[in-house]
């Protein structure tokens, strides 16, 4: 009676931390649980008026993909739902692969002049994120290993924006290829290549990855 009570006073516009409070109720006590994503395919819900049926409203105009990986990353669900029919078979195939990937896989939209080593480097590599874990940088140090006999000259040195993808230039020695993604906006001391930036749709996931996890990148 209690849990409906507190339910009682929130409306259908779920935020984040309800949810997240909620979902542990159930996962402290091992209860199964599923949450919902919305199709924007679909024209079909339980109500003569839907706009969707996401259980985040946050979630709400989100590619399909994207509201799985975000409640995949929060931790608390086990089983993700799609509120609304029909979705289109791309819809489905995306919301599939985002469900059973073994890593988390975040979008990247590439600068101008990122070069192809630079997206090589980015794209075909399974990011770990670094566990001594910095307040600005989020670093993933073994593509400098992997790489470390190829050239990574210096350009598009311009200050750091949160979410943007960087690949440490030779000016940095023996960091040269290490790749960083920028957990603040910062300084940049001519050091590294802002090759790209989160995709604006996911840059918020970027909170949910933890320091020793392992990620992936996609364009």
């Amino acid at each position: 009676e209690w849990m409906l009570r507190s339910l009682k006073k929130f409306d259908h516009l779920m935020k984040e931390d309800f949810f997240i409070k909620w979902s542990n109720f159930f996962k402290e006590r091992n209860i199964h649980s599923a949450a919902f994503v919305s199709s924007h395919q679909a024209t079909f819900g339980p109500w003569p008026v839907q706009d969707g049926l996401p259980t985040l409203e946050d979630d709400r105009d989100l590619p399909i993909a994207t509201q799985v990986k975000h409640l995949l990353l929060s931790g608390v669900v086990d089983d993700v739902i799609i509120g609304n029919t029909y979705a289109s078979d791309e819809e489905l195939e995306e919301a599939s692969k985002a469900f059973y990937a073994p890593y988390p896989v975040l979008k990247v939209d590439f600068s101008q002049n990122a070069t192809e080593l630079e997206k090589e480097v980015i794209l075909k590599s399974t990011h770990v994120y670094r566990g001594d874990a910095s307040d600005y940088l989020l670093r993933s140090t073994m593509t400098r290993v992997h790489y470390r006999d190829r050239d990574f000259p210096a350009h598009d040195t311009d200050d750091i924006k949160r979410g943007d993808i960087i690949i440490v230039n030779e000016k940095y020695g023996q960091y040269k290829g290490e790749t960083q993604i920028a957990l603040r906006d910062i300084k940049n001391d001519g050091r590294r290549n802002v090759i790209g930036h989160l995709n604006s749709d996911e840059a918020f996931l970027l909170k949910y990855i933890e320091p020793w996890s392992s990620f992936k990148l996609t364009e």
